[in-house]
């Protein structure tokens, strides 16, 4: 894959319940698909058998930048942080409020509340679980999911599908955290556009916090979960509502 998809993986071969790993080809996360080449539309048509886009964004998200167009894929837009829009002085994590937050600092603080959101309110449980039907329905191919930067929405969402297939923590952890590596590139790109801009220093810093993960944000959630279920897929079972036969038919479908 070329660097056109930005934060692009395949899920494939992380280890899960019962010494079984994921399937290949199957479980894709990005960031948004737009401005592809025509090399990375064929691979992920002809090599990732592509029948699922999950876009995380909101619709105004989706309007300044749709994704790129693919014949007989089925396009499915979940609006995970609707809720939190809609709240009085909160932000979330399209690329518009990650500069809108420069100018209230804290940005950790900022983006554990996103984190918080993503685990607890209604639009983010709704969307969620629309998201794993999406797994149910699939019965070949791969289905590839993604918000922006393909870290937050879309991180939350990879340690939902790994923890309900079993993996462990560490593996989902570091999955995460891969993200910075693969937005290496993109992040230099973004930081020298704010320098361009003529940003002040103290806002380039809490823009290079908002444009990377952190192991503490993905932990806000796993703790925010443990103290509300006992664990990260407790929860994800109980506030999606996710039955004994749905977590075998996702074992059944997509690991090997």
């Amino acid at each position: 894959m070329s660097n056109s998809i930005v934060n692009f993986r395949d899920l494939g071969g992380i280890p899960a319940a019962g010494g079984k790993k994921v399937k290949p080809r199957r479980i894709l996360r990005s960031g948004e698909l737009v401005g592809l080449s025509g090399e990375d539309k064929a691979l992920l048509v002809h090599e990732y058998h592509l029948k699922t886009i999950v876009d995380f964004r909101s619709d105004e998200e989706i309007r300044k930048a749709p994704d790129d167009v693919f014949e007989g894929v089925k396009y499915c837009t979940i609006d995970l942080l609707e809720d939190q829009r809609r709240r009085e002085d909160e932000l979330t994590s399209s690329k518009d409020d990650l500069e809108k937050m420069m100018a209230f600092g804290g940005m950790a603080d900022l983006m554990k509340s996103v984190y918080k959101a993503l685990v607890t309110d209604p639009s983010a449980v709704k969307g969620y679980r629309r998201y794993i039907d999406e797994y149910l329905l699939l019965e070949e191919g791969s289905l590839i999911f993604h918000c922006y930067a393909g870290k937050d929405r879309t991180g939350i969402a990879a340690a939902i599908i790994l923890s309900l297939l079993g993996a462990g923590e560490a593996d989902i952890f570091a999955d995460y955290l891969l993200t910075n590596a693969l937005r290496a590139k993109e992040n230099a790109r973004l930081m020298a556009e704010m320098k361009a801009k003529g940003m002040s220093q103290e806002y380039l810093e809490g823009f290079q916090v908002a444009i990377c993960v952190e192991e503490a944000y993905l932990r806000h959630a796993y703790q925010i979960a443990q103290e509300e279920s006992g664990s990260f897929t407790k929860h994800v079972i109980h506030m999606l509502g996710i039955t004994d036969g749905e977590i075998e038919r996702l074992r059944h479908l997509y690991l090997e």
